[in-house]
């Protein structure tokens, strides 16, 4: 709890937020938990030993597209009544939110800038607010983005001292996205090959697990998780991919060879840059780049909801570190505007139609794109670990 209490006045604040959405959400009738019903009706149906995959659970679109082991951890929630399983379930996504605020906050001041920064509430709530938009339809949903962003964060954390605690971290964002592999990059291209080894020990646990339910199950479970990844994308789109971007500035179509074009030159790129930084210490301001700065980009590169844009918290929280150690009125004036595109897509503020045409325009995605540039060149002309002017 000690280590809590700088932190207190955030904590609080962060509590009545939360409270006030979830009390909010149940008088007006919205506490839908929408991808929750997915993930609790797909524990549910393994539990009873019926159909998981290719089967919408509450919406059109509502099908379950993670790994039979994913499936398996949701198991208890679905031993419990779906309105009790869902409320603990918003809370566990407000806890993790937090958690992933206040760890983000330290690894920078430890590992990054190594200096306290002043006014730590502030930094926090800020943190809060950039990401908020998304936030609320996370919590709206219920879906898995905030955990798996904890996940991320708990394991750059441990990537110099406990190397099997990280992979078994990034596994377990393997076994839920398999798009995630690409934060092994910056571990591959450092050599890390205990984590990578224990990634793939603790990988190979998590496919087999599933046998408990029975081995000729287990393989049709693994069967029908391949096949509803590769149908995911078939009935989502989404404005603000780089093809899709590409496509508007272009006119060249979004087909599938232009998409998986753009992905391999962002991966060859990305393997560049940890080659050049292959000399920095495993988690300084570099290497918080590279690693956080992939994990941004994954919704740029495939189909997903706007939800994956919280994946920018780090990157929002490293400017934040900046700004509040350095007087950089153009890098304030850039961040403001990015904060703005980046989260102030709400209907409730622009209407429906001025909301569905900024999505369609792919603002989000740019402005991300935009933010990962600014960390790339805060980075660049600041150098680290230096002191504040």
């Amino acid at each position: 709890m000690a280590e809590l209490k700088p932190y207190r006045t955030f904590l609080l604040i962060a509590l009545i937020c939360f409270t006030a959405m979830f009390v909010l959400e149940h008088i007006n009738g919205r506490s839908w938990f929408s991808d929750f019903r997915v993930y609790w009706s797909a524990a549910d149906a393994l539990l009873h030993g019926q159909q998981v995959y290719g089967v919408p659970f509450g919406e059109s679109t509502g099908f379950y597209k993670y790994s039979p082991f994913v499936a398996m951890l949701f198991v208890p929630f679905a031993l419990l009544p779906f309105e009790v399983a869902s409320a603990v379930w918003y809370w566990c996504v407000a806890a993790a939110t937090v958690a992933s605020i206040i760890a983000l906050h330290r690894l920078l001041e430890q590992h990054v800038s190594m200096r306290t920064a002043r006014r730590t509430d502030l930094i926090l709530f800020l943190g809060l607010l950039c990401i908020g938009n998304h936030l609320v339809r996370e919590l709206h949903l219920g879906n898995v983005n905030v955990v798996l962003m904890l996940l991320a964060v708990l394991a750059f954390r441990a990537s110099s001292e406990r190397p099997a605690i990280t992979g078994a971290l990034l596994a377990l964002l393997f076994m839920a996205k398999p798009y995630l592999g690409i934060l092994f990059v910056p571990f591959a291209r450092r050599g890390q090959w205990r984590i990578l080894a224990a990634a793939v020990a603790t990988g190979a646990a998590m496919l087999a697990l599933p046998v408990l339910f029975g081995s000729s199950r287990a393989l049709e479970l693994h069967r029908e998780w391949l096949q509803a990844m590769a149908q995911h994308s078939g009935y989502l789109n989404s404005g603000d991919t780089l093809s899709s971007l590409m496509h508007r500035a272009t006119g060249i179509a979004d087909a599938m060879p232009l998409r998986s074009g753009i992905i391999g030159v962002v991966v060859a790129l990305t393997v560049i840059l940890a080659w050049r930084i292959r000399n920095t210490g495993p988690q300084d301001s570099s290497a918080y780049l590279l690693f956080f700065g992939i994990l941004a980009l994954v919704p740029n590169l495939v189909i997903t909801d706007t939800q994956h844009f919280l994946w920018a918290l780090p990157l929002f929280a490293f400017v934040l570190h900046h700004l509040f150690r350095h007087r950089d009125v153009p890098v304030l004036i850039a961040f403001v505007v990015l904060c703005l595109l980046h989260g102030g897509n709400s209907s409730d503020l622009l209407g429906s139609d001025l909301s569905d045409r900024v999505e369609a325009w792919g603002v989000l995605g740019m402005a991300n794109l935009l933010l990962i540039t600014l960390c790339v060149l805060i980075a660049a002309r600041t150098p680290a670990n230096t002191a504040a002017t």
